[in-house]
Parts: structure tokens; C-alpha cells; sequence
């Protein structure tokens, strides 16, 4: 499952519209718009989406390291 995925998955298991989720979260439509299309979001309002889904902002947003 993709970020975009689990991220989608997270608002229809909650059973929210993408406005009635926004709204909940205290973030605009367009921000969680683009968060789950995959676009690149602010920190603060990642760290506020996985919050209000009670998730580490990881567990959406991967982090992807670097070989050494």
C-alpha cells in the first residue's frame, strides 16, 4: 500500500468526506488535497494529519534514507 493509499484509507475509515476531514483536522481542503495526491505538504500540517488519524507522520509519510 502507498502513502497516497493509507492516507486515503485512514479518511474513508473514519468515514469523512475530504472537506468534513480538513475541517476536523484544522487544515484547508486544498492541504489534504494535495497530501493525498502525494504532493509535498508542510511538516506542521503533516505532523497535524497523522495526529488526528493517531499515526506517526512515518507511517504516512515514509521516510526514505540514504545508502551509506
Amino acid at each position: 500500500m502507498t502513502p497516497r493509499e493509507r492516507l486515503i484509507g485512514a479518511r474513508r475509515n473514519a468515514g469523512l468526506s475530504q472537506r468534513a476531514a480538513a475541517e476536523a483536522i484544522g487544515v484547508s481542503r486544498d492541504v489534504l488535497l494535495r497530501a493525498e495526491s502525494g504532493e509535498g505538504i508542510r511538516p506542521r500540517h503533516a505532523k497535524l494529519i497523522a495526529d488526528f488519524y493517531g499515526v506517526l507522520v512515518t507511517d504516512i509519510w515514509p521516510v526514505e534514507r540514504e545508502a551509506a
